[in-house]
């Protein structure tokens, strides 16, 4: 990759990979933070997530846990998004790559952390 060689910028290269290109900047920007908050904080986010994943994490398609992820990062680390747009984003995602089963999971899971956290602020995201 062009980030890891020293090359590029960060937000092109995640474009380029994630299929963004064509969207308006502060969309692609946005999903930059996403992912990298994502990846930084992934191990206190998986433990959060796992209680609510009868499968386990082993056991969950990987679109369904990173769609997880991605909302549960907006959720509880960034202020930019409304708690009900990540959501919808997050079950829209994990339809389109995983189907419905997957996104029934993904809704019926971020509903609930909706429900428990009850508060559109955001938290600490360790457990």
């Amino acid at each position: 990759m062009k980030i890891a060689a020293g090359h590029g910028q960060s937000q092109g290269e995640v474009a380029r990979i994630a299929g963004l290109r064509g969207l308006p900047p502060a969309d692609v920007a946005l999903a930059t933070e996403i992912l990298y908050a994502a990846l930084r904080h992934a191990p206190g986010l998986l433990a959060r997530l796992e209680p609510y994943l009868s499968r386990g994490i082993a056991g969950t398609p990987p679109e369904a846990l990173w769609a997880l992820v991605a909302a549960e990062t907006q959720l509880c680390l960034l202020d930019r998004v409304p708690n009900h747009a990540a959501v919808d984003t997050a079950v829209s995602a994990a339809a389109k790559l995983a189907g419905a089963g997957p996104s029934r999971l993904v809704n019926a899971v971020l509903r609930r952390r909706l429900r428990e956290l009850g508060t559109t602020a955001p938290v600490n995201p360790e457990p």
